[in-house]
């Protein structure tokens, strides 16, 4: 019990962090906290969140090679934890969402890029189909 409540706030701590722009160290305080509970989705989702923001920040600093790692990163946790956590809806809007900045920061071959805004697709459609009362996930899917 006490092992989880320490998760909890280091996990509240990382998100202030991230919150007051200090995305960095956030990310680094959620990878640590990732290191020692691999299985946890909530924090594996943080931590993939944080990954995501910072690759936008990239993408702010025109650093798209940076960015598409960064979003690479964050597609394969939330991968992970769609998978070990299905139960979780919300982690296919972020798979999706992670796909589509991949995309969008990709210098690789069209052909392979296209792929990847099928699995984009492919994502908010599961996303729908685990919460179809969300419009905001229908528009997604229609995007």
């Amino acid at each position: 019990r006490e092992g989880v409540l320490r998760a909890d706030v280091e996990l509240r701590k990382a998100l202030c962090l991230g919150r007051m722009g200090m995305v960095s160290q956030s990310v680094e305080e959620l990878e640590a906290l990732h290191a020692r509970n691999p299985t946890w989705g909530v924090g594996a989702c943080a931590l993939g969140d944080a990954q995501y923001v910072r690759a936008l920040e990239s993408t702010g600093g025109g650093s798209y090679r940076s960015a598409h790692a960064e979003a690479d990163r964050a597609v394969q946790l939330y991968q992970a934890v769609a998978r070990a956590h299905p139960h979780m809806g919300g982690v296919w809007k972020r798979v999706g969402d992670a796909l589509c900045l991949r995309f969008a920061t990709s210098t690789e071959v069209k052909g392979e890029g296209s792929e990847r805004m099928v699995l984009a697709k492919k994502a908010y459609a599961r996303a729908v189909r685990a919460r179809p009362w969300e419009a905001a996930r229908w528009h997604d899917l229609a995007v």
